[in-house]
């Protein structure tokens, strides 16, 4: 259907009579993540800037009806961000921190390494298409590739074009390790197209006086991002994931650890109070995992499938859940 779409723009384009002077790019987009760590600790080069530019020259193509837009972004804290590229033919600089690089698009398809400097010490660069590690995971990165970038000869994964059944979507702060464990974990168990995107920001207008995340304002302050997600079907669900407090509006209880919102098939799921750590006590990790699992499950169980809440305690639709102790009373499956 892509490759469709592509044809027939380059098509129209060419209807305008623009002889020499208008091209449609062929590109596609690879979801890729970026891993960058400082060379003599090992240790992640945090909140590092990222910014990726597209760009053609006069020479041959006057105007690219479909150039890519421009990304900037931040590494988290772990050194690591997710991204989608596209593969384009004609000019890619990469900015990481201090480092700049012209990438062929051969890197944004295969992956590969690359080295720069930061505040004096050098960094590596890793460039990591998801269909490629979800291959094999234990395929190694390319070799070392130093600017200018050599040509990779490894064949181009194959990208499944199904469409995307949940959209998992991390707010800002929220851990990518466990958006990563939800997707790869509710894929192979549901049989499910599960996809996480990038971080979405938060803005201070979600934000209640009480410093609440408010659920109807997530929904309204991110439209323009779920407008931009791809693959969508009637039938898709997007689940985004915070560590803030979450409430309703009109606040009529003192939290919400989850809120859903059928029209727009969105649903917003917090792991504040999931976490022991909220109340003053250690975190497990383990258990707060199994917690978010289980929310996440409901959350798929009454969106995706259209099932009713239940009041059988063995199951991972059970309501009402008004603390930590239903919660983990609940069940795990349907």
């Amino acid at each position: 259907m892509t490759r469709k779409i592509n044809i027939l723009l380059f098509i129209i384009a060419m209807s305008l009579g623009l002889e020499g002077c208008a091209w449609v790019s062929l590109h596609s987009y690879h979801e890729t993540e970026i891993k960058v760590s400082y060379k003599d600790t090992g240790q992640p080069a945090a909140m590092l800037p990222i910014r990726v530019r597209y760009w053609y020259d006069s020479y041959g193509v006057f105007y690219d009806f479909r150039k890519p837009p421009d990304v900037s972004t931040n590494l988290n804290e772990n050194g690591e961000v997710l991204l989608d590229l596209a593969d384009y033919s004609y000019g890619i600089d990469l900015d990481v921190g201090e480092s700049g690089f012209r990438i062929k698009k051969e890197i944004i398809q295969n992956g590969g390494k690359l080295k720069g400097t930061q505040n004096h010490r050098e960094v590596e660069i890793r460039l990591i298409p998801r269909a490629l590690a979800m291959q094999s995971s234990s395929s190694n990165p390319q070799e070392l590739i130093t600017y200018p970038p050599e040509k990779v000869e490894i064949s181009q994964p194959a990208i499944s074009d199904k469409p995307v059944d949940v959209w998992l979507m991390p707010l800002e702060g929220f851990p990518p390790e466990y958006t990563r464990e939800l997707e790869k974990k509710f894929s192979a168990e549901l049989g499910l197209n599960v996809r996480a995107t990038v971080h979405a920001g938060r803005t201070a207008k979600m934000f209640s006086p009480s410093g609440q995340i408010i659920a109807e304002r997530v929904r309204d302050e991110l439209r323009i991002p779920l407008q931009r997600l791809y693959d969508i079907t009637p039938k898709t669900i997007i689940v985004a994931l915070t560590l803030d407090d979450l409430n309703s509006e009109d606040g009529g209880t003192r939290f919400a650890f989850a809120m859903h919102f059928p029209p727009e098939r969105l649903s917003v799921v917090s792991m504040a109070r999931l976490s022991d750590k909220f109340f003053g006590k250690k975190d497990v990790p383990s258990i707060t995992k199994l917690r978010l699992y289980k929310m996440v499950k409901k959350t798929i169980g009454l969106q995706y499938y259209g099932y009713a809440r239940s009041t059988d305690l063995k199951s991972v639709l059970y309501s009402p859940v008004m603390n930590l102790d239903d919660l983990d009373a609940a069940g795990t499956s349907y």
